[in-house]
């Protein structure tokens, strides 16, 4: 276990190296973003990263089904499997993204007309570029999860991180510069290319069997992730549905500029919770290292751990953004961004509740004990989607998130926790007493 403990803390480091740059880019973009494009031009790119974001749903749930297999692996023994796993894995992707990529640009013309009447023929080119740049960059993705599975999260999070650097020099230089959607397409899009590329010649180093082989195809093996894999599909196309559907909606039915008024101070919010959720994904490889050699324990210790500090960073962030938010938003987006105090509380509650289902999460998502939770999200995703065209018409943007806050609190907002405690073996009445004892020593003691 302490050898375990500096490879840990490396991969929680540089995974907040890669968060302050994430931090960094939206605080150095958007102002270029809405001041130099405008509201109605910067809406319509988020609409597009909105529809492209559905190409994910491509993966049909498998990658973390893949990481998990991976991790397992090499926790057991067995690096002999990660050859097949991966040329299996990419060699599908790649026919997937294809067959997809076909669909996507047949119907492209008919959604810009539906969902941005008023856009022009720009961004129908813009949403091409980034499309075939995403679709390039999609098989790569495979090569990140194996660095996770190895548990070389520091690998991954650095070439992030450089990949968000030189994007953020790239896209404030070419604003600056005056050009428009096409060059924001392709810089955006190149920055995946690149770090997908830079990924795989790391994955490749690690194990020179990770090159994608036609030989080492296994038709066995893609059927042995397929049941793992449409329960991670449900959650893929569910938290889509849940928090890939706002801005689509928005622009339904209000504007394109209503989109910026949302998205704005929602990914403002979303950064201050990435701080809390970028440690616990970096936690991933070892819950499934301790989950698949029987470590209990040291499940119990870590969620109870994640827990405590979840409900204070969640309580501290979300007093700050109340009291600060407003006047940051001002001045950093500039005026008739901030979409009012209705709007941006619910997105603070929404936030907090994230936080405090995360360990929950990451619990059921890094053991594969999370069959139950894909079908309460796929019921999740759906009534996001009818309470946000319900209630938008009502209340605006107020409705939009009210819609995604109820449909979480009925379905995985009280069974996450649940099922996380039925996977590490705790009861109810356990993890109270847990909790509701003083100092953090007690957690030892309490979860032995």
């Amino acid at each position: 276990m302490d050898r375990k403990l500096p490879s840990l803390s490396r991969n929680v480091a540089w995974s907040y190296v890669n968060w302050i740059t994430g931090f960094a880019a939206p605080l150095i973009l958007i102002p270029l973003y809405v001041r130099l494009l405008g509201h109605q031009l910067y809406g319509e790119w988020l609409v597009i990263m909105s529809i492209a974001s559905y190409l994910g749903l491509a993966s049909l749930g498998s990658w973390q089904a893949v990481g998990n297999r991976i991790a397992e692996a090499v926790a057991g023994g067995r690096r002999d499997e990660v050859g097949r796993l991966m040329s299996t894995g990419f060699i599908a992707y790649s026919a997937i993204i294809a067959a997809i990529l076909l669909v996507v640009f047949t119907a492209a013309p008919m959604m810009a007309r539906r969902i941005m009447p008023a856009a022009g023929g720009h961004v129908l080119a813009a949403f091409y570029v980034f499309v075939a740049l995403s679709a390039l960059a999609f098989p790569m993705r495979a090569y990140s999860i194996m660095l996770r599975a190895f548990e070389r999260v520091d690998l991954e999070q650095r070439i992030n991180a450089v990949s968000s650097i030189f994007r953020i020099a790239a896209m404030a230089t070419a604003l600056l510069a005056g050009l428009k959607l096409i060059a924001v397409a392709i810089i955006q899009g190149g920055a995946m290319v690149a770090a997908g590329g830079a990924a795989y010649g790391a994955a490749v180093r690690l194990d020179p069997d990770a090159r994608p082989r036609v030989s080492r195809w296994s038709a066995p093996l893609l059927a042995s992730l397929v049941k793992p894999s449409i329960g991670f599909f449900g959650l893929t196309v569910a938290s889509t549905l849940a928090f890939g559907i706002d801005n689509l909606v928005i622009g339904y039915a209000m504007s394109a500029r209503a989109v910026t008024q949302y998205a704005v101070p929602f990914r403002l919010i979303m950064i201050v919770s990435g701080a809390f959720a970028t440690g616990i994904a970096a936690l991933w490889p070892t819950i499934t290292k301790f989950h698949a050699t029987g470590q209990t324990g040291e499940l119990r210790r870590g969620f109870i751990l994640l827990m405590r500090v979840a409900m204070i960073f969640g309580a501290v962030a979300g007093l700050a953004l109340w009291f600060l938010g407003p006047g940051f938003i001002r001045i950093w987006a500039g005026a008739g961004v901030f979409p009012g105090r209705a709007t941006f509380g619910l997105q603070i509650a929404l936030m907090f509740i994230q936080m405090l289902l995360t360990p929950a999460d990451a619990v059921l998502m890094a053991t594969s004990r999370h069959y139950g939770y894909a079908a309460l999200a796929m019921a999740e995703g759906v009534l996001n989607l009818a309470f946000s065209l319900w209630w938008v018409r009502y209340w605006g943007l107020a409705g939009v998130i009210g819609g995604t806050i109820a449909a979480r609190l009925l379905t995985n907002g009280w069974y996450m926790p649940v099922a996380a405690l039925g996977a590490i073996g705790m009861s109810g009445s356990e993890f109270t007493r847990a909790i509701a004892q003083p100092g953090w020593g007690s957690i030892a003691r309490e979860s032995a």
